[in-house]
């Protein structure tokens, strides 16, 4: 079956705008009502593998936890108060090395619609102090924005709110997504890449090195903070050489000093 032949919603928010917005993307999926998102993507005895290659979505409303510290053995950046959310779950992407694989049960995605409650929770915390949030943490937030629209709402709710950087991490291209939007020094586009051999074995579906490169030059021409992140290095047998050749091309294609 093609991807997202199905969609399951919960009851709760069948009428939210979000969800509306979203279907209206896919007229000629099944929908399904049910009661609750665990009911579907906790149960036992799912193949993560086969619903990969057939992923179904999953409408619901997040009902806590809208923030989570970020892990002291993660990359920071310097940043004191260092947190991440969960928009989505699950990527639309498969790599292989993916810890999503061994984290979730199930391979279909879970898309919380109820973002009023998230911003709710950010606004709570920036009262107390500024904060450093990657919106893309367990998902690639980016590559889902022409269904969901979520990388230009929280673009849109950091404009007023200084004490708030905002990370977005993400292999897609789709920076056409949200080229129309004015920079903001804040927000950071975070552009993980490969090396192409690493990208044709174990990163399937996702964009060329060229492609990925040629959104990045495209981010940075139009004045927005980019960062380049070479994650994960992986050990294979010419590693050494693969990456030499990656460092090569990335400062041949794009300009080292812009980079945030």
């Amino acid at each position: 079956m093609n991807a997202f032949s199905h969609i399951y919603i919960e009851e709760e928010i069948l009428n939210h705008p979000i969800t509306k917005r979203i279907l209206a993307q896919f007229p000629n999926s099944e929908k399904i009502e049910i009661k609750n998102y665990k009911n579907i993507f906790n149960r036992p005895n799912q193949d993560f593998v086969q619903q990969k290659a057939s992923m179904k979505l999953i409408l619901a409303k997040k009902k806590d936890q809208f923030l989570y510290k970020g892990s002291e053995n993660s990359n920071d950046f310097g940043n004191e108060n260092f947190y991440y959310n969960t928009l989505i779950l699950n990527c639309i992407y498969n790599c292989d090395y993916c810890f999503l694989q061994g984290m979730f049960p199930s391979g279909n995605i879970v898309i919380f619609v109820n973002q009023e409650d998230f911003f709710a929770e950010t606004e709570k915390l920036l009262q107390e102090k500024p904060i450093y949030l990657c919106i893309s943490y367990e998902t690639d937030l980016l590559a889902f924005e022409k269904i969901t629209g979520f990388t230009e709402d929280w673009i849109n709710f950091a404009k007023d709110k200084p004490n708030l950087k905002i990370e977005i991490r993400t292999k897609s291209i789709a920076f056409s997504e949200i080229s129309h939007l004015s920079p903001n020094p804040k927000i950071i586009l975070a552009y993980t890449i490969s090396p192409e051999e690493i990208i044709k074995a174990y990163e399937k579906n996702t964009p060329t090195l060229n492609r990925r490169l040629e959104s990045i030059e495209k981010a940075i021409e139009a004045g927005w903070s980019v960062r380049v992140c070479i994650d994960p290095i992986l050990a294979v047998s010419n590693w050494k050489e693969l990456y030499q050749r990656l460092l090569e091309t990335i400062f041949e294609k794009i300009s080292i000093d812009k980079i945030a």
